[in-house]
């Protein structure tokens, strides 16, 4: 739960750190589990494993505001829009997403609009164009508002129709999180949940796009690749010379998409049972059980 303040320098000499402390650690008072800055830089906003919300002064590291009990139940989000300094949302699993106006004070009965949204809400984003809204939590809870209507576009999303499962519960016992973000030309977006291989690809209309499987696909590492390397690659703790061998349990822990590139998304993979160490050669017995792999959206 503590916050630290850093200011990069570029002209940094040779023995000199380019990372030097803008002030003290703060503490934001609970576990952290969002931090976003908004458009201009100047404002840092952090939420947790608390009903709380917190916006920080980036230059000084001192907090500006603190919204306390906004929901009423644990905040696991908070973003800023890409455009708008001043305003964010707040996802909560007490199934509501609040937008807030900094401009005003940030009290649990003074939102600008309150989203209910059927569902516990572990993420929520705005697009590029900050003309949508998506939020999603638990199993294949997915749902997207228009902004500034904040009407949901569309009414539901058919993740089943892409191989998908309605069950919250993945095959392990655990709670599927639902993971979801805008790629850079905010008209389509990528989702998919913990315990499960699959990426699918939608449009902000709700129309199917298509879906990968990263079950038995080999990855190859970034490192030294050739330009005839396939579009799928991964950068793992392994050599660089070898290939990460097609594994039957792999999960889908996050997604991130390319700031330009509209084509290019980014997903945190783990690996389940064997070692991945015990199916390449010359690779050490500590390899890693996850890697970050890259995906071309184009065919």
């Amino acid at each position: 739960g503590r916050i630290a303040f850093l200011r990069y320098n570029p002209r940094a000499g040779e023995g000199q750190p380019e990372l030097e402390p803008i002030s003290r650690a703060v503490t934001f008072g609970a576990p952290l589990s969002s931090l976003s800055v908004n458009c201009t830089d100047d404002f840092l906003l952090a939420s947790g494993s608390s009903c709380d919300v917190v916006v920080y002064d980036t230059q000084t590291g001192r907090p500006l505001q603190r919204g306390v009990g906004v929901h009423s139940h644990l905040i696991n989000i908070s973003r800023f829009t890409n455009s708008l300094p001043h305003i964010f949302a707040t996802a909560s699993l007490d199934q509501t997403c609040k937008i807030w106006d900094l401009r005003l004070p940030l009290l649990s009965d003074r939102p600008i609009k309150v989203l209910h949204t059927s569902g516990p809400n572990v993420m929520c984003s705005f697009s590029p164009n900050d003309r949508h809204l998506l939020c999603s939590g638990v199993g294949d809870h997915l749902v997207q508002f228009e902004v500034p209507s904040f009407q949901m576009v569309p009414k539901s999303f058919n993740l089943c129709g892409l191989g998908g499962s309605s069950a919250a519960v993945g095959r392990y016992g655990r709670a599927r999180f639902r993971r979801s973000a805008y790629l850079a030309s905010s008209q389509r977006f990528a989702t998919a949940a913990t315990g499960e291989s699959v990426v699918r690809l939608l449009s902000c209309a709700g129309a199917e796009l298509g879906a990968f499987d990263f079950r038995g696909v080999c990855l190859r590492p970034l490192l030294g690749r050739p330009s005839s390397a396939p579009t799928l690659a991964a950068a793992p703790a392994a050599s660089p010379t070898h290939w990460l061998p097609a594994h039957p349990e792999v999960s889908v822990q996050s997604l991130k998409a390319h700031p330009v590139f509209g084509d290019r998304l980014g997903a945190l993979l783990q690996f389940g049972g064997a070692n991945l160490a015990g199916h390449v050669a010359e690779q050490p017995a500590s390899s890693a059980r996850s890697c970050v792999a890259l995906l071309s959206l184009n065919p």
